[in-house]
């Protein structure tokens, strides 16, 4: 199975990170069908249509009332980090949990990262900060972004399947990891780089890619030892009964 470097800066350890294809190329063409099919996700919103004016509206009304707090917390997310993520002080996760969860971040951002730019560059939707339909642009660009198209959003998609695979090694904290997954998706919308549907749509990305990281055994066996590192207990057990009975 190919297995690919990932930036290092991204992934915050000392040297690069071998990320695995878990996803192959043939299932990755099925989910982003089946991402077009749903109403939540599904093709991107046309400059100008109804959902694209409420869109703007939103990313207006929200940049008005943002705080400094807002912003400061909106620019780390932007490294799109575990530690920045999940870990101490917006997340719990400590610096050791977050080191040991290195591997199977950079397969979950890998996996996420493949589906969400298949989408991207079906629609290359821009991102609100810099469209030039917009005369004059009322959209302040608040945090720094790559120069990538907007819909899904990306971080947002990486959150939301990091949330959904981290609440089976702390279950008691799901809630907790599905707001903070969608409080980084408000900051993607507060900082300007993305519409509001960009980030509705990223939560389907995150359940689609969870839900086939958490079908392959290669993976739960990983998320399992990892589990008995990081929060030791009978549901770690569980983990291994998510396995299908076929394979």
């Amino acid at each position: 199975m190919m297995r690919r470097l990932y930036l290092s800066f991204i992934i915050l350890t000392s040297g690069p990170v071998l990320s695995r294809d878990l996803i192959s190329e043939t299932r990755l063409q099925e989910l982003n069908q089946i991402f077009i099919s749903k109403r939540v996700g599904g093709p991107a919103p046309i400059p100008g249509s109804k959902v694209d004016r409420v869109d703007i509206k939103t990313i207006i009304k929200i940049q008005a009332k943002a705080t400094e707090a807002e912003i400061k917390r909106a620019n780390a997310e932007a490294s799109c980090s575990l530690q920045d993520f999940f870990g101490l002080p917006y997340g719990f996760l400590n610096s050791e949990q977050v080191h040991l969860s290195t591997e199977i971040y950079s397969d979950i951002f890998h996996s996420s990262d493949q589906l969400t730019n298949k989408i991207k560059d079906a629609y290359l939707r821009v991102r609100p900060a810099l469209r030039t339909d917009l005369v004059p642009n009322p959209i302040q660009k608040l945090v720094r972004v790559a120069p990538r198209t907007s819909y899904p959003s990306g971080h947002t998609g990486i959150a939301m399947t990091t949330a959904l695979v981290f609440s089976k090694i702390f279950p008691n904290r799901k809630a907790f990891l599905l707001d903070r997954a969608k409080q980084i998706g408000f900051g993607r919308v507060l900082g300007g780089v993305h519409h509001p549907s960009d980030v509705k749509a990223a939560y389907l990305v995150g359940k689609l890619v969870a839900s086939e990281l958490l079908k392959r055994p290669e993976f739960l066996i990983q998320l399992a030892d990892l589990c008995n590192k990081l929060n030791p207990g009978k549901h770690c057990l569980r983990i291994n009964e998510l396995r299908p009975r076929s394979l």
